[in-house]
């Protein structure tokens, strides 16, 4: 059984707002939480008392992403190459026979891969700017922001990464 108590806190001054002490309690762990939001950033930081580890996420509007997450070598390469609209380089990120998933479509081997690219980019015109990076259950997670010419924009995708040496193996893109 999970119980939750949620004691506010709240200042507001110049488009700031804070919320202090949110804590939910399962067994021995107890889990305050302090949110504040200063526009354009909002900034959460949890802290599990069992362990004393301290997790800090923020999460900032795109006029306030300045820094980008810090992204294995073939993820970098995968997203400038993106930016450069070169379709050719994007394929050369990933694996002879790696495989993308985007919008309900699967793409498998570089060649089609390749075809992926060209389609979008002669279809739509977008900026896309990562700002989150984090590894989870073998699979390496970017939070990207991108505006531009499609339905939906602006929207924040996630890029689920596969990894084999240093290519990509697997792709799949979801809102």
């Amino acid at each position: 059984m999970i119980h939750g108590e949620f004691e506010p806190k709240a200042k507001v001054a110049f488009q700031q707002l804070s919320f202090i002490g949110v804590k939910f309690s399962s067994g021995d762990y107890f889990i305050p939480i302090a949110i504040t939001f200063e526009w354009p950033t909002v900034s959460i930081d949890m802290v599990l008392n069992k362990d004393q580890k301290k997790l800090n996420m923020q999460k900032s509007s795109s006029s306030d992403r300045s820094e980008t997450p810090n992204l294995p070598k073939s993820i970098a390469a995968y997203f400038t190459a993106d930016k450069g609209l070169d379709g050719k380089a994007v394929s050369q990120c990933f694996t002879e026979n790696a495989i993308v998933k985007d919008e309900g479509n699967t793409y498998s081997g570089r060649a089609k891969i390749l075809r992926w690219r060209e389609v979008t980019t002669s279809k739509y015109q977008y900026t896309c700017e990562p700002f989150a990076c984090e590894k989870r259950d073998g699979e390496i997670i970017v939070t990207s922001h991108l505006t531009g010419n499609f339905p939906g924009s602006p929207v924040d995708l996630r890029y689920f990464f596969k990894l084999e040496g240093d290519k990509i193996s697997s792709l799949e893109i979801i809102p």
